[in-house]
């Protein structure tokens, strides 16, 4: 069976409220419980707590991405009799570049250690091709990842203990694949972070500075069950991109992970699966 889970009722109000006075936000119907709604480079991106979606502007019926129906494809048969709770958040739309956070719970009877299975990581995807994940080196340069992933602590700390001296953006990624570290997290407890062969598809965009932007790449915490963002300055060198974020820091087409963090820190979608 499938279930939306209502959000708290005095925080949806309090969002929803907040954001329904932005120039950004559009009336839209209460009962939709709204938490962001904004154009970008031609599509609708629309968040609401039954759903995050997106759609071309010029025909909004016709859905090109559903947080909703992505999490009912990929849900488990009923033989496997594993429960589930999906939880998804939207971080960032920067022109057709949208991210967002998925997170995934899994029980079933007998499971002797919680948490396994479990599944915490940003996804990136371009709307113009939205069944394709989108990787940091379609918008910035590799050797600019590079030189921003080389700097990062976890990273450091992996490539000191390995002894290992990647000199390019391959050859870092090679060295990172399925690797971990022990790290201290932002409140200061220990922390096993994993790479993997996909984490230059798992990155939302912060904000913006002078010809850079801040990025993180969502790195999975082992030891606490969540999300460690990796966060980095790359270098923009893209005009076409270069303007999204401009377009997005200004709020004028879409928004920056900051931003969207601020105005909404407790929203989020829920779905409930049972065997």
């Amino acid at each position: 069976m499938f279930h939306g889970i209502k959000s708290r009722r005095a925080a949806s109000t309090l969002i929803t409220t907040a954001l329904c006075s932005l120039a950004l936000m559009p009336a839209v119907h209460a009962a939709e419980k709204a938490y962001l709604q904004t154009t970008s480079s031609g599509f609708l991106v629309k968040w609401t707590a039954q759903d995050l979606s997106a759609a071309g502007a010029a025909s909004p019926a016709a859905t090109i991405f559903s947080a909703r129906a992505k999490a009912k494809a990929e849900k488990p048969k009923k033989k496997d009799k594993t429960t589930v709770d999906r939880s998804f958040k939207l971080l960032s739309v920067v022109g057709p570049l949208l991210s967002y956070q998925d997170e995934s719970s899994l029980d079933w009877p007998g499971m002797v250690h919680p948490g396994v299975g479990d599944v915490r990581l940003y996804h990136a995807i371009d709307l113009r091709k939205p069944t394709k994940r989108a990787l940091l080196t379609d918008y910035f340069q590799a050797d600019d990842v590079y030189k921003a992933m080389i700097t990062c602590a976890p990273v450091k700390k992996f490539l000191k203990a390995a002894h290992s001296q990647p000199k390019n953006l391959a050859q870092l990624m090679a060295a990172l694949q399925n690797g971990d570290v022990d790290m201290k997290n932002a409140a200061g407890d220990d922390a096993k972070l994993l790479f993997n062969s996909d984490m230059l598809s798992q990155f939302c965009i912060n904000k913006v500075s002078d010809k850079a932007a801040d990025v993180s790449i969502s790195l999975y915490d082992q030891a606490n069950n969540e999300i460690y963002p990796m966060r980095m300055t790359i270098a923009t060198k893209d005009a076409n991109f270069s303007a999204w974020l401009i377009a997005a820091a200004a709020r004028k087409e879409g928004i920056l992970a900051d931003k969207m963090t601020a105005l909404a820190p407790d929203a989020e979608t829920d779905f409930h699966f049972d065997p």
